[in-house]
């Protein structure tokens, strides 16, 4: 029943951020929870998992990073994985007898280089305690770029592709727009500056076309991406690393001209991969092994006992922001600045964390946000608790910066992080608008009142002092890297300016301790908290997302709400309720079945 009362308080909160006239579906879906909870019971029971499986993935449907949703155990509910769930529902995989295989179905789908990277080492170590592992693929890109997906692929037994697909391995490429010719044709004078040459960011306003040094800085991340992919490749199709090169070059690939090659290992339909499990050498079906989904495998496995060290898993996915996520109860909080730094500050505090495991996965954002979590980091390492950052597919300015004072910071090859540098300005409409004929016109109190308004240039004195802000940022960020990863100022330096890098170069760089996945960073939040290898730990995020969801409900049930319009909003919720609550009374004795509590207590009493 609190199942059933928690439901119905996420359908309310939703609904009251949406609209009230959604009630009418409130009202009948808690009739249909009143008078039918025996069976909803039923259907939210976990069923027993086969004694013999092949496991399923399906790439299409996306790997979620963090698993930020609450954690409702429904049949059918949060398919798509998060990559936590999956590294432990692939380990334990390789250890249970009742796993056969995995297959894969890949080839379209989001999927960056750090990712393809980290499925790729999980399906190899899946293989390595003997079970089988085939990768299929109606087509990888179909006239697009199916390059990550057959890297991925590579790691299998097996590539399947359909016949009428194509394998577009042709490599990496990235475009940029560069809007300074239409910004002048329109009159927008660009007020933009950056430090140093590598940060890139004002140049596409300011420029025609890439600098020679973003230029250099872009081919090297991509030709070390090119050079990672090909080794895999010769690592998985059984070719030398120069042959793969080729391979990649000749690119893209009829179905057929693929298998020639010898980049597939059979053409065939989705039909015909799934007839080959069915039935034995006898051509019996009962013997075929059902398939079951990476997520519905990975709810029925039990959790680590609650008296087992934790290690904390924190969460930074998104831009980095000030302040809270607003984004309402069932929405990804995103990298708000208070709401990470609280995790951080609430697990270093809690006598069961033994570790702090940071996953990023932010391009950056806020200086002063990110420099609120930064302090958090810093301070839970004073207090003696480890926090390993582990970077995902971008770790890059704000989100490197915050790794920077962290205990261990590891990243996949693939990975792109540093660009240690900052950039910022405005844009100064005034010639926009007299083309328009907008006349702007207004007062101000204080000298600098104006300094961002984008109806006025900044003056000689404005400019400097904008100058000096990003002389002070960048002297900042460039110290604390320096004093986090033991570097002197001119190996920084070296490791600055903006550049960005591979997780592999950066490794070379001294910006970053160690390759390696989610899974190699909790071996090592292991050993840093001084835990045996074979000692149980718990994985547990922070925040909760199911306690934070309950928190936003009582907070809601309880008045404090700021927003006039959602108050607004629940205000019109609360009186249509009222006014629907006599005809709920009336109708629930016209629906409900007479015999079924008598059958319950039938039933109940038997021997």
């Amino acid at each position: 029943m609190r199942l059933v009362v928690f439901l119905l308080k996420c359908l309310v909160g939703f609904l009251a951020s949406v609209g009230f006239l959604a009630l009418l579906l409130v009202a009948g879906v808690a009739f249909l929870f009143t008078h039918f909870e025996s069976h909803f019971e039923d259907w939210t029971g976990q069923e027993e998992l086969p004694s013999r499986m092949v496991l399923m993935l399906d790439t299409a449907d996306g790997l979620a990073e963090d698993a930020s949703a609450p954690s409702l155990p429904i049949s059918g509910l949060g398919r798509t994985p998060s990559l936590t769930s999956l590294t432990q529902s692939l380990e334990r995989a390789a250890e249970d007898s009742a796993v056969e295989g995995l297959v894969v179905r890949l080839g379209y789908g989001n999927l960056s280089a750090a990712e393809a990277q980290e499925l790729r080492s999980l399906v190899n170590d899946f293989q390595d305690s003997g079970k089988f592992a085939i990768g299929f693929a109606e087509s990888f890109g179909e006239a697009g770029n199916g390059t990550l997906h057959y890297h991925l692929a590579t790691a299998m037994d097996e590539i399947w592709l359909q016949p009428s697909g194509d394998l577009d391995l042709i490599g990496f490429q990235m475009e940029t727009p560069f809007l300074a010719e239409v910004l002048e044709d329109w009159d927008v004078e660009v007020r933009f500056d950056q430090r140093l040459e590598y940060k890139g960011l004002a140049d596409t306003l300011t420029r025609e076309s890439m600098s020679p040094e973003v230029r250099s800085n872009l081919q090297q991340l991509l030709d070390s991406w090119f050079s990672q992919v090909a080794a895999s490749i010769a690592e998985g199709r059984g070719l030398d690393e120069a042959r793969a090169r080729e391979a990649i070059d000749q690119g893209p690939y009829a179905a057929q001209e693929a298998l020639e090659a010898g980049l597939v290992d059979r053409l065939g339909y989705w039909d015909e991969l799934m007839g080959r499990f069915e039935g034995d050498s006898n051509g019996s079906e009962s013997s075929a092994p059902p398939f079951v989904s990476i997520a519905d495998y990975g709810s029925r496995q039990e959790e680590a006992g609650e008296d087992a060290p934790v290690i904390a898993l924190v969460h930074v996915n998104g831009q980095i922001m000030l302040g809270n996520s607003e984004g309402g109860a069932l929405s990804a909080a995103g990298a708000a600045a208070d709401r990470i730094s609280d995790a951080i500050a609430e697990a270093a505090s809690d006598d069961d964390v033994a570790a702090i495991l940071l996953r990023i996965d932010s391009p950056g954002g806020s200086y002063v946000a990110s420099d609120t979590i930064w302090r958090e980091v810093v301070k839970a390492r004073e207090s003696g608790v480890p926090v390993i950052a582990s970077m995902s597919s971008v770790a890059a300015s704000g989100g490197y910066f915050i790794a920077a004072p962290a205990t261990r910071i590891l990243a996949l090859p693939g990975s792109i992080t540093g660009s240690i540098g900052v950039a910022g300005g405005k844009l100064v409409l005034t010639g926009l608008w007299d083309r328009l004929g907008v006349n702007w016109d207004g007062a101000k109190a204080g000298e600098n009142a104006d300094i961002w308004s984008t109806n006025e240039d900044f003056d000689e004195t404005q400019w400097e002092r904008f100058q000096e802000g990003l002389d002070r940022v960048y002297a900042d960020f460039t110290e604390k890297v320096a004093r986090g990863r033991g570097l002197n100022q001119s190996q920084v330096e070296a490791a600055a300016g903006g550049r960005i890098w591979s997780g592999q170069d950066a490794r070379d760089m001294g910006l970053v301790d160690e390759l390696g996945g989610l899974r190699r960073a909790i071996e090592i939040a292991r050993n840093e908290a001084g835990l045996s290898a074979d000692q149980e730990v718990r994985l547990a995020p922070f925040p909760d997302p199911d306690e934070a969801l309950l928190d936003w409900l009582r907070q809601t049930f309880a008045g404090r709400i700021e927003s006039p319009e959602v108050l607004a909003r629940l205000e019109k919720l609360v009186m249509l309720t009222e006014r629907l609550a006599p005809l709920l009374d009336n109708l629930g004795p016209l629906s409900a079945d007479r015999h079924r509590d008598l059958l319950q207590r039938d039933i109940s009493e038997q021997p």
